[in-house]
């Protein structure tokens, strides 16, 4: 489970390359198991895509990059393909070994034989091969391989353009996973501009296969028309049966399904007429799908579909689906594991890093309100008040004075004083006439409600007698200017 989650899983596209057109499709199952086309794009060849020599790299590589921005909606598009491919550079053969063999000498015998009996010696291919069939004695194995120069010019094409290969198959096997291919043998034809397809099935296995152009079955002529067609496919299917008889003496074939694009099946099959092998109309399984020329790039895109673990199926590319499954799967292993690691590195240096930034904006923050406070200029009302209290202080030292060479108690008269201290009076000059034992005060209160509390305040004191008040203005209720004698007792 955790491998999972580590493991992200790829969304995987299907790509047909022919000679006269690509096509890219993506494809993905419903909460209903129904395989609906999500996406897909489609592009035809100007120029002549195979030569003599193999594929044209640059060609195809330029097809492809149109292709791939052609591809809609872009969201998905996926970077993983499984692309299918026209049998041209590419063969295949059914052979029979025993099932005493272990995996090995499985290996080894399928080595040689295709060494024997397939045409292109194995140093310039690339081969895969799966068991289809079996008995109780005997592996009846698929064994197909591919001319690496055409191979190598479809992975670099691709390559050049980002897109990584998941699996490279040949049209037989997209066809069979898209049309409706009974379990009896049959022989199944598919008519394209490019040529003719055809497929021995058996038990729904790929027997036998075979691409044709149209130039390789009718060497230096033209099929002018529908006659001349159903020549060919009359020719064509009776060299098949015969083939097939002469391998299986116990099965025959039972029909003939053809599917085209570019040309009609219901007019080809009522040309035809009545066969010793009934022909019948392939009928397509996705029914997603508008035409028939979609079927060997849907194949693809279907392909998939199928879980990577439990894909086993014959792909012509240099590292089996296998092998190339257990690779990405170490490679996104290993991938996810730096991921991680790289995440939690960033996610502790940020964390280091905020708190960093946090504490030393806090400090900035604290020592420049700090600063701002040393250089805030001292209010003007704040200046006064400590002017008149440097001068009441100074009025208070020399009253100190006195009161160490006067006979009466001025300690007791100046705590006093301070007792009758009201809040809203200003003090600005205390005068003492030592002689008389008169002491005169001028203030501002800031109210009459101050000034009536600081006048009751002088009247209750038991230091002071005759308190006369005088104001300068009568009439006014705020900051009230005023003078006050009293003796002391």
């Amino acid at each position: 489970m955790i491998l999972n989650l580590l493991i992200p899983k790829e969304k995987i596209i299907g790509i047909e390359i022919s000679n006269q057109k690509l096509r890219m499709l993506n494809l993905e199952m419903s909460k209903s198991k129904k395989t609906i086309v999500k996406g897909k794009s489609e592009l035809e060849l100007d120029e002549n895509l195979f030569k003599d020599e193999g594929v044209d790299e640059k060609v195809l590589s330029a097809a492809i990059a149109k292709l791939k921005d052609d591809f809609k909606p872009k969201k998905y598009f996926s970077p993983y393909a499984v692309i299918t491919v026209p049998q041209i550079g590419v063969y295949s053969e059914i052979m029979q070994l025993p099932k005493t063999l272990n995996e090995n000498q499985l290996t080894e015998a399928i080595t040689l034989n295709a060494s024997e009996n397939l045409p292109l010696p194995l140093s310039k291919c690339y081969m895969d091969w799966q068991i289809i069939d079996a008995d109780n004695n005997y592996n009846k194995i698929l064994i197909s391989i591919i001319s690496k120069n055409i191979a190598d010019s479809y992975i670099k094409a691709l390559k050049n353009n980002g897109i990584k290969l998941i699996a490279l198959e040949t049209l037989f096997l997209s066809i069979e996973r898209i049309v409706h291919i009974p379990a009896h043998p049959t022989i199944f034809l598919y008519l394209t501009n490019d040529g003719l397809t055809s497929i021995i099935y058996k038990n729904k296995i790929p027997y036998f296969s075979q691409f044709e152009s149209w130039k390789e079955i009718i060497p230096g002529k033209e099929i002018r028309d529908i006659r001349d067609l159903n020549k060919t496919i009359k020719s064509k299917i009776k060299k098949l049966k015969l083939y097939f008889d002469s391998k299986n003496k116990e099965f025959k074939i039972e029909n003939v399904f053809l599917m085209s694009h570019g040309f009609d099946s219901d007019i080809i099959i009522n040309k035809i007429g009545k066969t010793d092998i009934p022909i019948i109309k392939a009928k397509l399984l996705l029914t997603s799908l508008k035409s028939n020329d979609w079927v060997p790039v849907a194949g693809a895109a279907t392909r998939a579909l199928i879980p990577r673990s439990e894909d086993g199926i014959i792909s012509l590319l240099p590292i089996g689906t296998e092998s190339l499954y257990e690779t990405q799967k170490a490679t996104s292993f290993a991938k996810s594991i730096l991921f991680l690691l790289t995440t939690l590195s960033f996610f502790y240096i940020t964390i280091f890093t905020s708190a960093f930034f946090v504490v030393s904006t806090l400090q900035y923050g604290i020592d420049n309100q700090m600063n701002q406070k040393n250089n805030i200029p001292i209010p003007q009302e704040y200046a006064k008040i400590k002017t008149e209290t440097e001068i009441f202080n100074s009025y208070l030292k020399d009253l100190d004075k006195i009161s160490s060479t006067n006979s009466i108690n001025y300690e007791s008269v100046l705590r006093n004083m301070n007792q009758i201290n009201t809040p809203g009076i200003n003090l600005s000059t205390i005068n003492l006439d030592k002689t008389k034992k008169i002491v005169t005060i001028s203030g501002i209160s800031k109210n009459r409600e101050s000034l009536n509390i600081f006048k009751s305040k002088l009247n209750n004191s038991s230091d002071f007698r005759n308190i006369n008040l005088i104001l300068n203005d009568l009439a006014k209720k705020d900051n009230i200017a005023f003078k006050v004698s009293l003796e002391i007792k």
